[in-house]
């Protein structure tokens, strides 16, 4: 873990794995220039991240051929995370079929996403296969059913869990009249996800090692609780509230097929007022989903609280901004992070004139600009990097939970084009445009489809070059050697009023 600072930019993607599939020049370099400075890392759950890094002042401008570089133990690993863009890229691409009813064409689309998965090769064992297992047999699953759906055939639930309870859900939902006793029965099965299971989460780990079984599980019910037919996941993070949330909304749907009202549970759970959409002219399959953007948990509407624009961001942002599973980024930012008193005394001001513009209608990515503007003046740290990442990630999810995608899609694109840590988070072009895929497809953009697909080809040139990387076909650009100094630059400027902070050195994880 002597990098753990090289690859803050992927904070989400600690190594899955295994064995490592060769020597890494990064570990060796960091070897041969261990020189004492100040652990700040003690082996707490979020270790605090210096100002300054060496390393962050490098700009590779492109791919590096050194699994190391990307905070990973082999190669393996990586495309395990090349693999989790694709699956949400794919099934992005096949659902945009499937909510035009082109239920044939949705269940091709599934298939040829199984297809793409499949070449990628994974491990034998650990948790690398696992997720990779899942997202793999739940394509499968999803590609069976559509084709079952597109020409008609009788429906037979496969499996446990969720997704098995949803393929009931269709059946009932194709017959003229279902018996009012297989309804209610459902509903019934649907109970127990009415909980949330406190061990998934998304904070309940205690170091690297604990996270890698979480991250396995949440992908497990993540995948378990996912809409075949329509867009319906969560902006933010994925909790497990998402597994009620989808639970509901299929029991909400039984009410309306014949069984219980389960208004009072909805109530009980939403946070926003509750509307009943018109499902008059929707077939019944496609009620959940229509009840799905309907239903919102608290942590689903807009939040212009100083965590939720401080706290550390993913590299991966598809987790903390579009609902991939993954726990909550590791780490914390010693200024300008979540737990700086004097930064959240300098930006609350600025959320507040951001929230007033955002409840106005005003132009949210002036505000934004101007903000992002401000702080590189004001402020000359490496760490500045995550600052504003989180500041554009953040105002995208309230964006996006407020059903402004065109919006939110713009602010977007200002993580283009890539830069210094952008090139250490594994697939960053391609998990970038996979979310601004899905942005363009809640927006109902005709360019959705394109992007789609263009996240998928960009995901598919990574991995040509990890392979080629993998093969020794690929020998530059390489991370410089950096003799470490035990002391990180002082220039650091601060909010009016705000002492100096101590001077540090990188710090890197022992």
């Amino acid at each position: 873990m002597n990098m753990f600072f090289v690859w803050l930019a992927c904070l989400s993607g600690e190594p899955y794995s295994e064995k490592p599939s060769g020597p890494s020049s990064i570990t060796e370099t960091e070897k041969a220039n261990d020189t004492p400075s100040q652990n700040w890392d003690q082996g707490q759950q979020h270790p605090p991240i210096p100002t300054h890094n060496p390393i962050w002042e490098w700009d590779a401008k492109g791919f590096v051929p050194d699994y190391g570089w990307f905070g990973e133990h082999s190669w393996t690993d990586v495309r395990m995370r090349v693999l989790g863009h694709m699956s949400i890229a794919g099934r992005d691409y096949a659902r945009l079929a499937a909510m035009r009813n082109d239920l044939n064409l949705a269940a091709q689309r599934y298939a040829q996403l199984v297809g793409w998965l499949k070449a990628i090769p994974i491990p034998l064992d650990g948790h690398a296969n696992a997720i990779a297992q899942t997202l793999i047999e739940d394509a499968e699953r999803d590609a069976q059913l559509l084709k079952a759906l597109s020409e008609g055939k009788s429906l037979t639930s496969q499996g446990d869990g969720l997704a098995a309870l949803r393929q009931q859900y269709y059946a009932l939902a194709l017959q003229t009249k279902p018996a009012e006793d297989e309804v209610k029965a459902l509903q019934t099965a649907l109970l127990p996800y009415l909980k949330p299971d406190p061990a998934l989460a998304i904070d309940a780990f205690e170091d690297f090692v604990s996270r890698h079984t979480l991250r396995t599980q949440l992908f497990k019910h993540y995948s378990d609780s996912l809409d075949p037919l329509g867009i319906s996941e969560r902006w933010g993070y994925w909790t497990d509230t998402e597994r009620t949330r989808q639970a509901l909304c299929m029991g909400w749907a039984l009410g309306e097929l014949g069984g219980d009202d389960w208004f009072n549970r909805l109530q009980d759970f939403q946070g926003s007022p509750l509307s009943e959409p018109n499902i008059s002219k929707i077939e019944p399959i496609y009620w959940p989903t229509a009840m799905a953007e309907k239903l919102h948990s608290s942590d689903m509407i807009p939040d212009f609280s100083h965590e939720e624009f401080a706290w550390l961001p993913t590299g991966d942002s598809l987790i903390d901004v579009a609902g991939q599973p993954g726990p909550l980024a590791i780490g914390s930012l010693m200024k300008l992070g979540s737990d700086d008193t004097d930064y959240q005394t300098w930006l609350a001001p600025h959320l507040q004139q951001l929230k007033f513009t955002f409840e106005n209608n005003g132009n949210v990515l002036e505000k934004l600009q101007s903000l992002l503007l401000l702080l590189d003046e004001q402020y000359d740290y490496g760490s500045l990097f995550y600052t504003k990442k989180q500041l554009r990630n953040a105002t995208v999810r309230q964006l996006a939970r407020a059903k402004r995608f065109k919006e939110a899609f713009a602010i977007h694109q200002l993580n283009f084009p890539l830069h210094h840590q952008d090139w250490a988070c594994p697939n960053r072009e391609g998990l970038l445009n996979a979310l601004g895929g899905r942005l363009l497809a809640e927006a109902e953009s005709p360019e959705a489809e394109a992007a789609l697909l263009d996240a998928i080809q960009t995901s598919q040139d990574f991995l040509a070059q990890v392979t080629q990387a993998e093969k020794g076909q690929i020998k530059g650009p390489r991370p410089p050697q950096l003799n470490l100094p035990s002391q990180g630059p002082a220039a650091n400027r601060k909010p009016p009023g705000a002492p100096h902070p101590p001077k540090q050195g990188p710090h890197p994880r022992q």
